[in-house]
């Protein structure tokens, strides 16, 4: 799903469906003008879905160090 310009709000929609996805073991939003608010929603559901064994987020826009913070403590779970 690279490059496709989805923003939060996508990443906030992939988020809710990742959660209970079960399958989905990779997924890229490499380029997608993903921003904090929907790394963090990403970032949550990584938390409750175990299945997930490769995320890629290069090239996004995240403003903040808490985008990080958030993404390590869920990538450490």
């Amino acid at each position: 799903m690279d490059g496709n310009s989805i923003g939060n709000d996508g990443a906030q929609a992939l988020a809710v469906a990742a959660r209970s996805n079960a399958s989905l073991q990779h997924l890229s939003l490499c380029a997608n003008k993903i921003a904090d608010a929907g790394l963090s929603a990403m970032a949550e559901s990584l938390k409750v879905n175990s299945s997930i064994q490769t995320f890629r987020i290069a090239g996004n826009r995240l403003e903040t160090d808490d985008g990080i913070c958030v993404m390590a403590i869920a990538i450490a779970l």
